[in-house]
């Protein structure tokens, strides 16, 4: 309004600003309403991708609010600032949003029918995190850019020093959200650039979800991604008014953290103390705690204690799950004498339990099976055999392989711990679904190819063709799980000796090959605490697993057990030891 002047209070919250009557307007402050005024010192730290002449479009437009209220879900909330929504939504008292996928309205009849079609139940993207009622999606704005701008839209009603444009394919989104009956629905989120250091560009928690730590998790959760990702960052700078507040309380909270434990200390030691709450921790605990692992390894040279360690984390993992398969792929199977239970190759209930399975299987007991077909004409395949095999030598180990994953993926559990062979086997199977892969492709043509059609045509074998398929489909989506962080990942297990470090870090080097996530590395029959002599060899290698994966892997030193652990009670005991942060012994010369 022309009888209005905006005012601005330097250094405070924006939301303190205010329209105000130009009777209570001094005469010695009009002179500074617009004198040495740039739209270039407007904030624009939000999405960094806007120019000179989009702030000055809607430089006048940011100064009022057009939209009153947004209606999500069952909250209806006050804005704070503009947002430039399109201009059929601008003026309006109410906007409806879907609450799942952000969609926009200006009328109920538009809303009601979108909310009736509509079949989002979560954001875009993958499940990366999840606890008992929250859960982090990540979201690429160059794949979901409608969500994303949608996102953008509606945050900018609640940050004033945030400017967007139709932009978003540069920035990461990690959605936070509340797990509800009927799906997830979104609390807040996090922003951060592809292609920068910085761990964060922006940090929203809508209004009626503030004041119940989602700030402090958003920004805790953003120095784990970084942490994961092998670097170091900090929130874009300068920080904002509201997120300069979120951040001193989040840093404070750090510090006072350090204080309850230390009476004395440096600043040095108290920048060490801090560097050391966003490095990885020292035992298992961050894996049981992670609801989104469906599938996971242990592996290592053999006799370090790989059967002792799946064990006790299949039992620590069924306190806090639905239903854990643990399963043991070793020829030489010793799952049944940890227990102290005999097991089959097919999952049977552990005493003493009520959601923990164990199984003992051998990948070859699938061989036969694999190439056998019911199908009519499926018989004739095996004259196939002798040419497949000679093509790719292990193709019969890697089928059967392929038919044991499929047969493990159909079962309904939540979580499956795989007892693996020692090194070599183990990164055997981990090449057949790779080695499928690579057949499939040489049957899609070429010599392999004609025989097989030939085949085909003079048997009337479609049986074998559908096999194929069924496999080739299986193997894709064996391929696509070990292949993801979030779903699965291996646990290496060694003792500090020579030969076992050698093969743990030739492990970590094929798994990291085959792009299959290894974050852990459990040191077993670590002396606590080392003296004399007889102890030094140890520290040697101590030394060496130190300077190799303390920087990358959550490191846990496991102490030697005065006595051999067997059954159920002992095994308990061992998962609680690996949930417990130890540094590794190293002598000091």
């Amino acid at each position: 309004a022309k009888d209005e002047a905006y005012i601005h209070w330097k250094g405070y919250d924006r939301r303190l600003d205010s329209w105000v009557s130009w009777d209570n307007v001094k005469k010695f402050s009009l002179e500074n309403l617009t004198k040495g005024y740039d739209p270039a010192d407007i904030d624009s730290d939000g999405h960094g991708d806007v120019d000179k002449f989009y702030i000055k479009q809607h430089q006048a437009n940011t100064k009022f609010r057009t939209i009153s209220f947004v209606r999500l879900g069952q909250y209806e909330i006050s804005t704070w600032y503009f947002s430039p929504y399109p201009r059929e939504v601008q003026n309006i008292k109410t906007l409806l949003l879907c609450e799942f996928c952000l969609s926009f309205f200006k009328h109920e009849v538009e809303y009601e029918r979108h909310a009736s079609r509509c079949v989002a139940r979560h954001p875009p993207g993958n499940e990366i995190y999840r606890n008992e009622t929250n859960s982090v999606w990540e979201v690429d704005g160059g794949i979901c850019k409608i969500y994303c701008e949608n996102l953008c839209f509606l945050s900018k009603l609640f940050l004033d020093h945030k400017t967007l444009k139709h932009c978003v394919s540069l920035f990461m989104f990690y959605i936070l959200t509340d797990i509800c009956e009927d799906g997830f629905r979104i609390v807040g989120y996090f922003s951060k650039e592809k292609y920068s250091r910085n761990n964060l560009s922006c940090i929203l928690v809508l209004p009626h979800c503030q004041r119940r730590g989602f700030g402090k998790f958003l920004i805790s959760f953003s120095y784990a991604l970084t942490l994961m990702q092998e670097i170091r960052g900090t929130p874009e700078r300068p920080l904002s008014d509201l997120g300069r507040v979120s951040y001193y309380n989040f840093w404070k909270q750090c510090i006072l953290h350090v204080l309850k434990d230390e009476s004395e200390f440096t600043i040095n030691e108290l920048a060490n103390e801090l560097a050391a709450m966003f490095t990885y921790q020292r035992s298992l605990q961050e894996l049981v705690d992670n609801r989104t692992i469906s599938w996971i390894f242990v592996g290592g040279k053999g006799g370090v204690g790989k059967t002792t360690t799946s064990c006790s984390l299949a039992v620590k993992l069924a306190k806090n799950r639905e239903s854990v398969l643990l399963v043991s792929t070793d020829p030489a199977h010793n799952v049944s004498d940890a227990f102290g239970q005999k097991f089959s190759n097919k999952p049977e209930l552990v005493k003493g339990f009520a959601n923990l399975y164990a199984m003992e299987t051998d990948p070859n007991q699938y061989r036969d099976a694999g190439f056998s077909l019911e199908n009519e004409g499926g018989k004739g395949f095996a004259s196939m055999l002798p040419e497949l095999i000679s093509a790719f030598p292990g193709i019969d180990e890697a089928v059967s392989f392929g038919k044991l994953m499929n047969f493990i993926r159909s079962l309904s559990f939540t979580t499956i711990v795989f007892d693996t062979a020692p090194t070599g086997h183990t990164l055997r199977l981990l090449s057949f679904p790779s080695l499928l892969e690579k057949a499939f492709q040489s049957l899609g043509g070429g010599e392999l190819s004609s025989a097989f059609e030939m085949f085909s045509s003079l048997t009337g074998a479609k049986g074998s063709e559908g096999f194929l398929d069924e496999l080739r489909s299986n193997t894709k989506l064996v391929v696509e799980m070990f292949s993801d962080p979030t779903k699965t990942t291996f646990v290496c297990v060694c003792i500090p000796e020579f030969l076992s470090v050698y093969e743990t870090e030739r492990l970590i080097l094929e798994l990291t090959a085959r792009e299959i996530d290894a974050s852990y590395i459990v040191v077993n029959r670590v002396l606590f605490p080392l003296s004399g002599v007889a102890c030094r060899m140890q520290s040697k290698y101590l030394e060496q697993i130190d300077l190799l994966y303390k920087d990358d892997f959550h490191v846990v030193a496991m102490p030697m057990m005065n006595d051999e652990v067997r059954g159920v009670a002992d095994l308990e005991t061992f998962g609680d030891l690996l949930l417990v942060e130890r540094e590794l012994p190293i002598l000091e010369v």
